[in-house]
């Protein structure tokens, strides 16, 4: 017969290892999206293309102006100027309420979010809930 003391330590150690498991798999996961820009909408939302998959990246925490407003057509340019054509590095932060990928931005060593921001075409953004 194994003695109890061993028998709890077993158990303590597979407990251990089990919440230890649970703690990994539940701790948030970076992904990082990396493609080509094949596509810019306006001067915060843009098309990447990550092997045969189209990705719609809204640059989270800017607020570009729309086409049809005052700047619009210059915030577009900027940012196609900045990363159409090329690969970029996305930091995925989930879909917004459109179905569109929530993302940072970087190019080389460039942060385009931060970019479009200092170049005055946007303006930070952050939604209020």
């Amino acid at each position: 017969m194994i003695p109890t003391s061993t028998l709890l330590n077993r158990w303590r150690s597979i407990l251990l290892v089990l919440a230890a498991s649970l703690l990994v798999a539940a701790a948030p996961r970076t992904v990082i999206l990396r493609g080509s820009v094949v596509g810019i909408t306006d001067g915060d939302t843009c098309t990447l293309l990550v092997g045969a998959t189209q990705y719609k990246i809204r640059l989270e925490g800017i607020d570009a102006p729309e086409m049809d407003q005052p700047f619009g057509k210059q915030s577009k340019r900027f940012v196609s100027k900045l990363i159409f054509g090329k690969t970029v590095d996305v930091k995925d932060l989930g879909l917004d309420n459109y179905k569109r990928t929530l993302g940072y931005i970087t190019e080389g060593s460039t942060e385009v979010n931060e970019a479009i921001v200092t170049a005055g075409l946007a303006r930070h953004y952050v939604q209020v809930l």
